[in-house]
């Protein structure tokens, strides 16, 4: 659980790591990965490329721009991915990395379980499911178990495939 909060630099550089990282795997890692997220709680300044291109994924996935601006909001010019963190900054940020990882992962659970709800109302199987919207089986499988984090153009395949408005998630 992420304590939205808490103010201190390590911490909340700890969740922009984690945001960031998120981003680049549901961009399935087209503009690079995440350097050693050991080496970003030491150095966070190690993550600024990956932060600005993580920019480009914002645009693939806007659903998570709130998430970033919440984020990136804490942050002051000048204090934004210092070059070195001291341990208890390392520790803030280890704890801040971890609990937003599991928001992340909750939120994408919570879409998942929706569409696998709706497409079990609808009397469709994942396959079903996975031709009517023009995908792979793989892909519903594992956007249903949380496992992929899904960009508003799949999810807008799904959705019209099962009838579903999920910009009100209803």
């Amino acid at each position: 659980m992420i304590d939205k909060t808490n103010k201190k630099l390590g911490y909340v550089t700890g969740r922009l790591c984690a945001l960031v990282e998120f981003l680049h795997e549901a961009c399935k890692w087209e503009y690079g990965r995440v350097n050693n997220v050991g080496l970003v709680s030491m150095q966070p300044f190690a993550m600024m490329k990956q932060f600005n291109e993580a920019q480009k994924c914002l645009r693939r996935l806007p659903e998570y721009e709130p998430v970033m601006m919440e984020i990136v909001d804490k942050l002051t010019p000048d204090e934004f991915l210092p070059k070195h963190f001291n341990f208890a900054d390392q520790s803030a940020f280890m704890m801040g990395y971890y609990g937003q990882k599991e928001d992340l992962r909750t939120y994408r659970l919570q879409v998942g379980n929706k569409i696998a709800e709706l497409r079990k109302q609808k009397g469709m199987s994942q396959r079903d499911l996975a031709e009517a919207a023009g995908i792979t089986p793989a892909n519903v499988a594992n956007i249903e178990n949380g496992k992929y984090s899904v960009g508003i153009d799949v999810l807008a395949k799904i959705a019209g495939a099962l009838e579903w408005d999920f910009i009100n998630m209803d």
